[in-house]
């Protein structure tokens, strides 16, 4: 997901992921950004940082379309959710999305499956009819808690 990202010059794996995270896909959209949505991104909160970003974004594609070489299109997800806000906003959102498909997967696994309808009618017949059986309910999914770091820790 971050490919794209590292076709912009100096750019490393943690600050594509960083950039990724703040909900940039691509240096395409890094390129069309403001200063203050590039201000957002952990590691760009100085504007010559995040305006230097904007404008080596902005030359890749200036770089493609001078070769005649397409610009990589990024990846398309239907189930992105554009959330706006900083990196945490961002993470808390995509893992409450995915913490209630989880929870919905197994609810929908818990169901019991409907026996046939010919075989139904048979033991309806032959056999007297069976106690509902009650089914309980998946708890939710907690997300683990992150040990904080040295740092964190000596404040305590």
């Amino acid at each position: 997901a971050i490919f794209n990202l590292m076709l912009i010059p100096n750019m490393t794996e943690t600050m594509a992921q960083n950039i990724f995270q703040s909900g940039f896909g691509s240096f395409q959209s890094l390129a069309v950004a403001s200063e203050a949505d590039v201000l957002a991104i952990p590691g760009y909160d100085d504007p010559e940082k995040a305006n230097r970003l904007i404008d080596e974004s902005k030359k890749v594609i200036a770089k493609y379309k001078a070769e005649g070489i397409p610009v990589p299109s990024p990846p398309v997800r239907a189930d992105v959710v554009k959330t706006g806000g900083d990196a945490k906003t961002q993470a808390a959102e995509r893992l409450r999305v995915e913490l209630a498909a989880l929870n919905k997967q197994q609810v929908a696994e818990a169901q019991p499956v409907a026996p046939e309808a010919d075989q139904a009618a048979g033991a309806a017949a032959s056999e007297p009819a069976a106690e509902p059986v009650a089914v309980p309910a998946p708890e939710p999914v907690q997300a683990p808690v992150p040990a904080p770091t040295p740092a964190q820790a000596s404040k305590v």
